[in-house]
């Protein structure tokens, strides 16, 4: 007896628990602030895409270009007459320029879909922004930050 009572006293919270966070849900989504913010942080997403994007083709077109003009000069294989020290060191020039150039290239390929989707998804969240929420202006808040030198004011927004 007492654990059917214990597992109705469970289900009748879990049951008022749901209940609240769909009455929530639904206060939210009618909501116009709640609406544009969450549109607001769409936008935000897409735009963290957009620039990891760039920073993927910066970083990636700088190795990709120093090690492809890199390894022309380090390819030539030593002499007949040269040492297995220097024979080692050359593979391991080769190696390692061969390795910048391929994760560069790589870092170029990859930045390609993520300029493409971050902007898509820029446009889109920007579109809805402005038919949904003609005058939204995100928050900005002012707060007192305190670090190891001293005292100052943040602004966040």
């Amino acid at each position: 007896m007492k654990t059917l009572f214990g597992k109705s006293i469970l289900m009748l919270a879990l049951l008022c628990s749901a209940f609240d966070v769909c009455a929530q849900t639904a206060v939210e989504a009618s909501n116009p602030n709640y609406v544009c913010a969450e549109t607001w942080a769409k936008y935000q997403q897409a735009n963290t895409l957009w620039k990891t994007g760039w920073g993927l083709f910066g970083v990636g077109l700088a190795a990709s270009a120093a090690g492809w003009t890199t390894f022309p000069m380090v390819s030539f294989t030593p002499g007949p007459h040269a040492s297995e020290k220097q024979k080692a060191e050359s593979r391991a020039a080769i190696a390692a320029t061969l390795t910048v150039a391929t994760v560069g290239s790589a870092m170029l390929v990859s930045s390609v879909p993520c300029l493409i989707v971050g902007q898509v998804r820029r446009k889109a969240a920007l579109r809805k922004l402005n038919e949904q929420c003609p005058n939204y202006q995100p928050s900005v808040t002012f707060s007192i930050q305190s670090s190891p030198n001293g005292m100052g004011l943040a602004m966040q927004f």
